[in-house]
């Protein structure tokens, strides 16, 4: 009994450390199950994060990271795209040199005129109409302002307007659509090396054409818009003038004495404008003297000749009637009488 005793103790201590063995290689082997798993999320989640990088812009991963306040001021956009507008108002004592000065300017600064006019008479010639022109230039984005600043010691600038469009989003929406059908161009061209049927071929072929075709619409929109972008529009608007515009007066004295400047200039230029329009019209004016001359003439003419025939037309059977006031012959105290029928 003993020994049976001390038999079925060993092989109970046995079936225990057996169970205990078993169960921490079960542990073990649950453990490391989740470890695996756990490595193969990451990578899997490594794998998505590299491909969302990918796809993202560099420009959207910037703004991902910085602040609303850092977005809303553009302090981290540095790759914006925006299309400058400037317009100038202008006016010059030299319209002919004015015009040849602004035009070397656009050269020198590395631009182009897209357009100029011109309109109205010189400021010699008589008239009101004086010369008005339109210069427009496309002059280098980055030495925009250095431009203005010439032109303001060309001509006198009497108002000027600078306005930007942000393009941005209609820049990036084109480029994105280009890349993606030049990959879809990509495998367009590997899948037509590899076709054998004809049917394939064909289909292959017209998707490639359409692919091109938006592809070259596309290269065309961005390369208008690195064109606006890279060359700002400036419109200048120059009038001729005889007297340079000057700044407001503010006191009282220097604005009565700018009137009366203004003034006698302007009595002065309509008294000019008078006697040129007198000498040039002095043709006319004595051809109209002498019509005018004739018509008196012959006026007078007839109104005298109307007197004459008047005062000699016969009254009373061509017998003058006497004169009541006339006074009586000297030879006889009465006028004679005419004898009476017997």
């Amino acid at each position: 009994m003993k020994k049976l005793s001390v038999l079925l103790c060993c092989l109970f201590c046995m079936a225990t450390l057996a169970g205990c063995g078993g169960s921490s290689s079960g542990g073990e082997t649950a453990a490391a199950s989740s470890a695996a798993a756990q490595n193969l999320y990451s990578k899997e989640a490594a794998v998505e994060d590299m491909a969302y990088d990918e796809a993202v812009p560099e420009e959207e991963a910037a703004d991902a990271g910085a602040g609303p306040a850092a977005i809303v001021s553009g302090q981290n956009q540095p790759n914006r795209k925006k299309i400058w507008r400037a317009w100038l108002s202008l006016e010059t004592l030299e319209f002919d040199s004015a015009i040849e000065k602004l035009t070397a300017a656009v050269n020198a600064a590395g631009g182009y005129l897209e357009s100029s006019s011109v309109e109205g008479n010189s400021i010699e010639s008589y008239g009101p109409s004086r010369r008005y022109g339109t210069l427009t230039a496309r002059v280098p984005s980055d030495k925009l302002d250095g431009f203005i600043g010439e032109v303001g010691g060309i001509c006198n600038v009497l108002s000027s307007n600078l306005s930007s469009e942000d393009i941005t989003l209609q820049y990036t929406d084109t480029e994105t659509r280009k890349k993606s059908l030049e990959v879809e161009q990509e495998r367009l061209l590997a899948l037509l090396e590899k076709a054998e049927d004809l049917e394939s071929i064909i289909k292959l072929e017209e998707r490639l054409s359409e692919v091109r075709y938006q592809l070259d619409g596309y290269t065309s929109e961005l390369r208008g818009y690195d064109n606006l972008v890279d060359y700002s529009t400036v419109t200048m608007e120059l009038h001729e003038v005889r007297k340079v515009s000057e700044q407001t007066p503010e006191t009282v004295p220097e604005r009565i004495s700018t009137g009366l400047s203004n003034t006698f200039g302007d009595m002065k230029e309509a008294g000019t404008n008078l006697f040129v329009g007198f000498v040039v019209n002095l043709p006319y004016l004595l051809i109209l003297g002498v019509v005018v001359l004739l018509a008196v003439l012959l006026i007078r003419r007839l109104v005298k000749k109307e007197r004459t025939r008047t005062s000699a037309a016969p009254l009373y059977g061509g017998a003058k009637l006497p004169n009541p006031y006339t006074a009586p012959e000297e030879k006889g105290d009465t006028p004679q009488q005419p004898p009476k029928d017997e």
